[in-house]
């Protein structure tokens, strides 16, 4: 028979055996006491840069859930209820995932309770919680060429052109296969840059590095490669952005990014969003690289213009 939790004496039916049960929470609190709980964070790392519907799992390790009791979990000393138990490994070991957490260095318990809903046993945890910041274009610095009836202040603001297809309200070099085209883009407040979103509405697939512009006046790569394209679209048919996440976040915050592609061929762009964070988490080093962009010379060509 299993002891109850609120303990006492358990004396057997069929054999002369009594054994004294401690309390549920006696219990527990021993076992803590000889194998101290243990904490791992899945996702994201506990400085990582999150949104607010990203799961954030733990797993704990000799957490035990006494009889008929259940876990709790705070943030900031208040239960949070946007939470659920995931897998359980073993009877001690379990993993949560929390949803729709706020803002910025947040203190989160774990919590242990018995059948009289008192806390047996708390972790407590920190995680620091960093939001995107999601910006369109405000302004175009300077860029190497537009077309005449494509210009590159048609980049500015949120995306114009819901279908795919060749459209005025979105900005085209001067040239189709023209080598290296560039285009500096400046958004309303400077942020880490995280991401961007890109409305390529015609021959997507040309981008090939992305640079954030530092306070010293130099160019920090923070994306190079290539994206992916759909080579099922067809003019008259609705599109989605290529979205680019950055694959180096070395770098300050920056209010001012510079896209260069290879034009094989013709290609339009109707809008960019750039997302990124307000504060650079603390496991985050700054070192901004002097240097020259490649190319640079030409962003001076011709001066942008702003909305």
């Amino acid at each position: 028979l299993p002891c109850p939790a609120e303990g006492g004496v358990l004396t057997s039916d069929q054999v002369s055996i009594s054994v004294q049960c401690p309390k549920a929470t006696e219990l527990c609190d021993a076992y803590h006491t000889e194998v101290p709980a243990s904490l791992r964070v899945y996702q994201p790392e506990g400085n990582s840069i999150i949104g607010p519907d990203v799961e954030v799992v733990f797993e704990i390790s000799n957490f035990v859930v006494p009889r008929d009791g259940r876990v709790s979990v705070t943030v900031e000393g208040l239960e949070h209820q946007s939470w659920s138990e995931a897998t359980q490994d073993t009877d001690f070991v379990k993993r949560f995932k929390l949803l729709n957490l706020p803002e910025g260095r947040l203190n989160l318990g774990f919590h242990l309770m018995d059948l009289y809903d008192e806390v047996v046993y708390t972790y407590p945890v920190s995680l620091n919680v960093v939001l995107d910041k999601h910006q369109f274009v405000s302004k175009v610095i300077s860029y190497s060429s537009q077309f005449d009836t494509r210009k590159a202040i048609e980049i500015i603001g949120e995306n114009s052109t819901g279908m795919y297809g060749s459209k005025p309200t979105s900005w085209a070099p001067s040239k189709g296969g023209a080598g290296v085209e560039t285009i500096e883009l400046q958004i309303p407040t400077a942020v880490q840059v995280t991401s961007l979103d890109m409305w390529e509405n015609f021959s997507p697939g040309g981008l090939k590095h992305v640079y954030a512009k530092q306070t010293d006046g130099s160019h920090v790569m923070i994306w190079a490669g290539e994206t992916e394209v759909d080579t099922s679209l067809v003019r008259g048919v609705a599109y989605n952005p290529t979205h680019v996440e950055m694959r180096y976040t070395d770098h300050a915050k920056t209010d001012t990014i510079v896209l260069e592609f290879n034009t094989p061929s013709w290609f339009e762009i109707d809008a960019v969003l750039i997302s990124g964070v307000l504060e650079t988490p603390p496991d985050i080093s700054v070192t901004p690289v002097p240097g020259q962009l490649p190319g640079q010379r030409l962003l001076t060509l011709r001066e942008g213009e702003s909305s």
